[in-house]
């Protein structure tokens, strides 16, 4: 089957032994890359029309599969449902979405005053305590909606 790569990474399918399929695991029994996606060929995925079955779906892999990371960079699914608090205390909710974007992800954050957008930028995000499940910002101006100028 013919994916296209949501990784940074994309040469660690070469050593990928085990994908998540619709919850379930699947060994990989070939990978290589073909321009900017990969062919793999999945354990029990035998003919065209069993890979078609599968089309739009996302591959997985097992938490403990992942790739360590350096320090101060986080997995999307690490901040998703975690609490913003900004270093004055205003509580702006959780994390519902990550945008990624070219320049920079974008944090999505609802709460009870509404949808903010934060921009994952050092200069916004002060803190990302994972224990206390909680991202704090100091927002720039304008960031928050109900503090912009209205005129």
């Amino acid at each position: 089957m013919r994916i296209e790569p949501l990784t940074d990474n994309p040469t660690r399918f070469r050593t990928l032994k085990t994908v998540l399929l619709r919850g379930e695991e699947r060994a990989v029994l070939s990978s290589r890359p073909h321009g900017a996606m990969v062919l793999l060929k999945l354990e029990g995925i035998d003919t065209p029309e069993h890979v078609r079955l599968f089309r739009g779906e996302h591959l997985q892999i097992r938490t403990e599969n992942a790739a360590p990371l350096p320090e101060g960079v986080y997995y999307h699914y690490q901040l998703v449902g975690l609490r913003v608090v900004t270093t004055d205390g205003q509580d702006l909710g959780e994390i519902v979405e990550i945008l990624a974007l070219e320049s920079n992800d974008v944090y999505v954050v609802t709460g009870e005053r509404g949808e903010v957008l934060i921009p994952a930028l050092k200069d916004v995000i002060t803190e990302i305590n994972l224990e206390r499940s909680q991202l704090m910002v100091e927002p720039m101006p304008g960031l928050l909606p109900w503090e912009r100028d209205p005129g």
